[in-house]
This record gives structure tokens, C-alpha cells and sequence, in this order.
């Protein structure tokens, strides 16, 4: 079963290299897809995905909250009333087929814009940024207030505690 996650992850990690480069290919779900594929076969290659410096943003957004950034929402959105309008030109489908693509769509829709929204790194003030530099502990006990927020909720914004390092097996 390992080798076919591991096979199901590469041929999901190239799609999603290509849905982020060809419009309208969606990009980040092949990428999720990827690093679960690799969490069942290889952990070294979930931890490249995860930290690789272009694509491991989504997908720990994703996975610490279920996050999707908001530009990434109104282009999935707007992608679908595009794929929707040249259906609808292109094939002329009858009124049950287009109402039945239509509520496909909108139902699809309605999940991209009900997840959390992911909110970009916010960078450290430059009194956090010498501290960091000088490898000085926090002067206070807790979670830091002005930790950049993983995802805006309606409840507040979602603080997570850093990740330990992951040592590979």
C-alpha cells in the first residue's frame, strides 16, 4: 500500500504543479492530496512538501486550520462562474442539466467561501526581530500576543502555538 500512496502522491504533487501554473487548474487540492498520500508512505517527503518554501504555506494553513487565503477563494469563485458560463454557451444543456451543474458549482462554492480565511505572516516588529537575533527568550509566559494569526474565524483570530521539529524516522 506504501508504493501506491507514493505513486498517488508524485502524480498528485505534478498536478498540482501544474494547476498552479495552467488558469483555471486548481493548484493547492493536488498538493493537500500529495502530503496525505505522503504522511501513508513517506514522512521525508510529507516534511519537504509541508516546508518547501513555495508550496508548504497552503498546506500547513490548511492543515493547522483549514485555512484557504482569500485570493485563492474569490479565484476558485470566479473560476466556477466562468466554468459555468462556457458550459452553458458551449453545450446549450437543457434546463435540468444547467440548474443540476449549477447547484454543483454553487454547493462547491459555498464550502471555498465557508472555510476560514488564511491570513498572510505578518512580520515580527523590529524589537521582536533583535530579540530574535540576539536568541533572547520571550520577557513574558504564554502565547504571544502579537503571533501572526493562522486563520480569521468568526470567533476571533486563531493563534497556534509553533510546531515542534519533526525528526524523520
Amino acid at each position: 500500500m506504501r508504493i501506491f500512496y507514493f505513486s498517488l502522491g508524485w502524480v498528485m504533487v505534478g498536478l498540482g504543479v501544474l494547476g498552479l501554473i495552467l488558469p483555471l487548474m486548481p493548484g493547492a487540492v493536488f498538493l493537500i492530496i500529495a502530503a496525505w498520500c505522503f504522511a501513508r508512505s513517506s514522512p521525508r517527503l510529507e516534511t519537504w512538501l509541508l516546508e518547501h518554501p513555495k508550496l508548504g504555506k497552503p498546506l500547513r494553513d490548511w492543515r493547522a486550520a483549514g485555512a484557504i487565503p482569500r485570493s485563492a477563494k474569490i479565484i476558485a469563485c470566479a473560476g466556477m462562474t466562468m466554468g459555468f458560463v462556457v458550459f452553458c454557451y458551449s453545450v446549450a444543456p437543457s434546463l435540468p442539466l444547467a440548474a443540476g451543474v449549477a447547484v454543483g458549482f454553487l454547493a462547491c462554492a459555498a464550502y471555498v467561501v465557508s472555510r476560514p480565511t488564511a491570513v498572510d505572516e505578518i512580520p515580527p516588529s523590529s524589537a521582536e526581530a533583535e530579540r530574535m537575533k540576539r536568541g533572547s527568550p520571550r520577557p513574558h509566559a504564554g502565547p504571544d500576543p502579537n503571533a501572526p494569526c493562522v486563520a480569521e474565524r468568526p470567533e476571533g483570530c486563531l493563534r497556534l502555538p509553533p510546531a515542534p521539529p519533526r525528526n524523520p524516522p
